[in-house]
């Protein structure tokens, strides 16, 4: 009875694994007879040339890699990266100020301190996030 269960679950991980597959390649727009490559090391490609793919985890143990090129204008996204990290910057700014504060830490009530560290510790992290994506379209810009 157990085989049964183990059979049945793996073919449900078998379709969910396809599924996941179709969906990628939707996104990616992708020919699925033509363009699907699976395997269980990354393409070449990409460990040549990091910049040039974004790779994605999909599921515990898959990981996808999309090519960038036809899909994203280096020089535009570059453009939106670089405002997004402006503004994040001038709420960290803030935000950082804010919590330098002596009155502000004296004032608030604990909770609203502890809150606003958070909130700039994640925007910190987008910032870190959005710095390397930039980092990432200059050099698909520059090959």
């Amino acid at each position: 009875m157990e085989t049964a269960s183990r059979a049945m679950a793996a073919s449900r991980f078998v379709a969910l694994r396809r599924a996941d597959v179709a969906v990628v390649a939707s996104l990616a727009r992708l020919d699925l007879d033509s363009e699907t490559c699976v395997s269980s090391n990354p393409p070449a490609e990409a460990l040549e040339n990091p910049a040039s793919f974004v790779q994605q985890v999909v599921a515990d143990g898959v990981e996808v890699y999309l090519p960038l090129a036809g899909i994203v204008d280096p020089a535009k996204e570059s453009v939106r990266l670089e405002k997004q990290a402006a503004k994040l910057e001038k709420e960290i700014g803030g935000l950082a100020g804010r919590l330098s504060s002596p009155k502000f830490g004296e004032k608030a009530p604990e909770e609203v301190v502890r809150k606003s560290e958070k909130e700039l510790a994640e925007l910190r992290e987008r910032l870190a996030a959005v710095a390397a994506r930039l980092e990432q379209m200059k050099a698909l810009a520059d090959a």
